[in-house]
């Protein structure tokens, strides 16, 4: 095997070239792209680069994970609640029924591209309920009112 910087002749095992001190296992675009991103927003985001070999153009998702809270417990239930839609203004107004819910700490909302997903948990159930929700349209307002988390969502 040959160093891909000073060409000289190394050992496959090597890691690094003894003459001139560069990786020997050169990275692929997307491992650079993904450290590089790193670099740049810091532990706080994480970059998931898909690679397309037939594709000309690589799609790149960057998450923000600094407020991100990701609950999971153990349960011996899963429910699936009511949910009511109705509309109040220019908002939509969910009622999401989840008796036993304490707080909004016990509450995780994950947004995906046409839907949210909303998991409540109590000491033995968890509430999983996924929602059908536009690109464009974000969640303005949330809040517990007797057993029902309520969303406010607008375009």
């Amino acid at each position: 095997m040959r160093c891909p910087y000073c060409y000289r002749e190394v050992v496959d095992e090597w890691n690094y070239c003894p003459y001139c001190g560069e990786p020997l296992k050169k990275k692929s675009i997307f491992e650079e792209i993904e450290e590089e991103i790193g670099r740049i927003f810091g532990r706080k985001k994480k970059a998931k680069i898909e690679e397309i070999r037939e594709e000309k153009w690589v799609p790149i998702k960057i998450e923000d994970t600094s407020e991100e809270k990701n609950i999971k417990r153990k349960v011996s239930k899963v429910v699936e609640p009511k949910v009511i839609k109705y509309r109040k203004g220019d908002k939509y107004i969910y009622e999401i029924e989840m008796p036993g819910i304490k707080s909004l700490e016990d509450i995780s909302i994950q947004r995906f591209e046409e839907s949210i997903e909303v998991r409540g948990y109590t000491d033995d159930t968890c509430y999983f309920a996924l929602i059908k929700l536009g690109k464009n349209y974000k969640i303005v307002d949330k809040r517990l009112e007797k057993d029902k988390l309520i969303l406010e969502v607008q375009v």
